[in-house]
């Protein structure tokens, strides 16, 4: 058992460095999408992060135009319906 537990790398610096790591990539991407939030809307901030997961997973582009098109007419529909009643 002696031997195992010597054969660990790194310990407590190393998960304290990375706990540093994560806190700061997480504190400065709040104030980038609080900022673009403030800016732009919340609209851009919750798409932008879908759409950039979903053109790194497509590769067929054009499935990617499509998908987005549809998105886009379905919510123009739904606004157009509730403006209209």
């Amino acid at each position: 058992m002696r031997e195992s537990s010597s054969r660990r790398r790194g310990g407590g610096a190393t998960l304290g460095l990375l706990s540093l790591a994560f806190l700061g990539a997480d504190t400065l991407s709040n104030l980038v999408w609080g900022y673009l939030g403030d800016k732009t809307g919340f609209r851009l901030v919750l798409a932008a992060p879908i759409r950039a997961l979903l053109y790194l997973l497509t590769r067929d582009r054009v499935y990617l135009y499509r998908s987005a098109e549809t998105a886009g007419f379905l919510v123009e529909r739904t606004r157009l319906r509730r403006s209209a009643s």
